[in-house]
This record gives C-alpha cells, structure tokens and sequence, in this order.
C-alpha cells in the first residue's frame, strides 16, 4: 500500500531564508496539524530557543505559522510517499522508510522557487 506525506502538499513561501528538511512521517496517531508538531518531537521546544523565544511545543498552530513568517522559515520532507506492507504502516524507523520511498519531493524545483534562500539544514 502507498502511505503518502500528510503534508505533501505544502509549498515553503516564496520569502523562505532558512528550509528545514526532514524525510517522512506517516503516523499521525498523535495527529499532527504541521511539520514537527508530533508529540515526542522537540524542535518546536528548540527552533525559538535559538532565537531567544520561549518554548513553542504547546503553542497554537497559527503562533507557529506566524514564528514562521517572522524568522522566513519554512519546512519540506524529501519522501512524498512510501510503500508499505499492511501491518508496517506505523513503522517509524529511519531504515525502514528509506527501504520503502516510493516517490521523492522534487527538491531542487523546491530550492530553485525560493529567490531568498540562505540555508538549507537537515534533521
């Protein structure tokens, strides 16, 4: 079966700095609303403390949205969609979803529509 990315549709605005690159995530059993907002997952704990900002772990999504807009951040995953078999559909380990990509984001489409891009970091 193909799990696509919950957020295969997101472009990053066109005024991004700084891209934040991850592989995949699929399971939302903790339901997600965006990038990194998985409950055992720490970089909205750590992304503002960069910036001298409180902790945004718990902040509402439209916080993080505008977090976002302010610092010209934005994120991408470079797995759009994984095939899996039925029963490894909550698989989560690194290894396994490179096995099992099946479609890959169009990265460079991605950089080459960002006219302001500085950095690009990896998770």
């Amino acid at each position: 079966m193909i799990l696509h990315h919950k957020f295969r549709s997101h472009r990053p605005s066109p005024e991004t700095e700084i891209l934040i690159l991850g592989t995949f995530v699929h399971d939302y059993s903790d339901g997600p609303e965006f990038f990194y907002c998985k409950t055992r997952s720490f970089l909205w704990h750590l992304l503002p403390i960069c910036y001298g900002l409180p902790d945004m772990k718990e902040s509402p999504l439209q916080e993080k949205f505008q977090f976002m807009k302010d610092r010209k951040i934005d994120f991408m995953d470079v797995i759009s969609s994984i095939e899996v078999d039925e029963g490894d559909e909550t698989n989560a380990e690194d290894s396994f979803i490179d096995a099992s990509a099946s479609e890959w984001t169009d990265l460079e489409s991605v950089v080459n529509s960002l006219p302001n891009l500085k950095a690009v970091y990896f998770t």
